[in-house]
């Protein structure tokens, strides 16, 4: 019951709508995020999560939204931007084209592993100490 009133409470209005602001204004590479391009998606995923638990099931945000904000939000990481545009051009191929062409799940499977081959290149440059920017 205390967890079901702190969940529709106004204070969780405000911090719904805050995450939400969050999630529609968040870019990879421009220079706040200081994590990994993979500890990156996984963040956003976990707002998602904290987001969709804060609102009403009628303001969930649906898989095709949420694709669409991570797709915005790694648009500035070309690697990243590139899971994007060869994932509508194999579905293209194959007959499906459109928003539906690549779903939520499978979009972030790729999405991370192009994430983990992106940040392996400045894997030595951690390990040394050195600094590691994404544009």
């Amino acid at each position: 019951e205390l967890m079901d009133h702190a969940l529709k409470s106004t204070g969780a209005a405000l911090d719904a709508s805050e995450l939400l602001t969050y999630l529609t204004t968040i870019k990879l590479g421009d220079g706040k995020w200081k994590g990994t391009t993979y500890d990156f998606i996984l963040h956003f995923q976990g707002q998602v999560r904290k987001y969709n638990n804060y609102v009403d099931k009628a303001d969930v945000l649906a898989e095709r939204l949420q694709k669409s904000l991570l797709e915005n939000a790694v648009h500035p990481i070309s690697d990243l931007r590139h899971i994007k545009e060869s994932s509508h051009m194999v579905a293209a191929a194959n007959g499906r084209i459109g928003p539906k062409a690549i779903n939520f799940t499978q979009y972030v499977d790729l999405l991370i592993s192009a994430a983990q081959s992106y940040d392996k290149q400045f894997e030595d440059t951690r390990k040394s100490g050195g600094s590691r920017k994404v544009y």
